[in-house]
């Protein structure tokens, strides 16, 4: 647990439990608390630097529709005067008062029943992931109708399975045009602004799929790599990607080079070091049994996890 999420966890349990029951003491068992959400300090990450903005000590209640209508507004107006107006109104749409199904449809976009949670396929394919992650987060201090946490609990499963392939698909041929193709085509055409959003791209591309074969929900993009280093098996594949952003620019390897499309070239690193994260995540997708040959190529794969689509997985490692 982050140093934050604990404090506001003392904040709680020193002040904000005794609030709740002295004054709503027949909802006290209906009020889901935590910190979870949007934030960085709900994922643990938060520094220095993040408290510039939207940082303080508190907590979020969840209130079932129907308790909302009768304790809300009142509810709200206690936490205010727990914590203050300054710091109620620099974090009201983070931390206060709100209905479950409210929360989630503000982090989600999705209106989730928390009697029957659930999305459609078409939301699972194209809901932002970093959402998910922000929809898991956190910490939960107390949820005794399980309401709350039943909507957590089903996001947590992760992506249906066949939603989770096709984002493999999708992950495979993305690394493959950006980090193996449209670098090294870029730099021999010499459009060195092209191929540095190709770099940062296959980077991108990297770590989504590093977190698909570990069926983990990716952050948002200031927390991907940060979180990538959480990652089980993924510690050389971090430094491989965090070479890959410290390379200079390798403009100077191309001077006197023509562009083939059957090899990279031996002199850019940032070639090389796409290479070499190829290898890596090839490595990951083998052990996890979603591909069947060793090739880095990955675009090779894409074929063969569409085709397999609804055959069963058997780990090799």
């Amino acid at each position: 647990m982050s140093d934050t999420i604990e404090r506001c966890r003392r904040f709680y349990e020193e002040k904000g439990a005794p609030m709740i029951h002295q004054k709503f003491p027949e909802y006290e068992s209906r009020i889901a608390v935590g910190v979870c959400g949007e934030g960085s300090d709900c994922f643990g990450y938060d520094d220095g630097i993040s408290q510039d903005h939207d940082f303080g000590i508190g907590f979020a209640m969840w209130l079932t529709d129907e308790d909302y209508q009768v304790i809300g507004p009142a509810l709200q107006n206690a936490y205010r005067e727990l914590i203050g107006p300054a710091a109620a109104s620099r974090l009201d749409f983070r931390r206060g008062v709100t209905t479950i199904r409210e929360y989630y449809k503000r982090i989600l976009g999705v209106d989730m029943n928390p009697l029957r949670p659930g999305m459609t396929a078409s939301q699972w394919f194209t809901i932002d992931e970093s959402k998910l992650a922000c929809a898991v987060n956190g910490q939960v201090f107390r949820d005794d109708l399980g309401l709350f946490t039943r909507v957590r609990t089903e996001l947590n499963y992760y992506y249906p399975d066949r939603i989770w392939r096709m984002r493999l698909v999708n992950g495979l041929h993305d690394f493959s045009q950006y980090g193996q193709a449209n670098y090294g085509r870029c730099m021999g055409r010499g459009d060195a602004v092209a191929a540095e959003l190709c770099r940062s791209k296959g980077i991108e591309a990297a770590m989504a799929l590093a977190f698909l074969v570990n069926k983990v929900y990716a952050p948002y993009y200031k927390w991907t790599y940060r979180a990538l280093r959480d990652l089980p098996g993924c510690e050389k594949l971090a430094d491989i990607l965090e070479k890959l952003a410290l390379t200079p620019s390798q403009q100077g390897a191309w001077t006197n080079y023509t562009y083939d499309s059957t090899r990279t070239n031996p002199s850019d690193e940032i070639e090389r070091l796409f290479e070499a994260a190829a290898r890596e995540l090839m490595e990951m997708l083998y052990s996890a049994g979603l591909i069947a040959e060793k090739v880095t190529f990955l675009e090779y794969h894409c074929g063969y996890v569409s085709a397999h689509m609804d055959q069963p997985i058997i780990p090799r490692n």
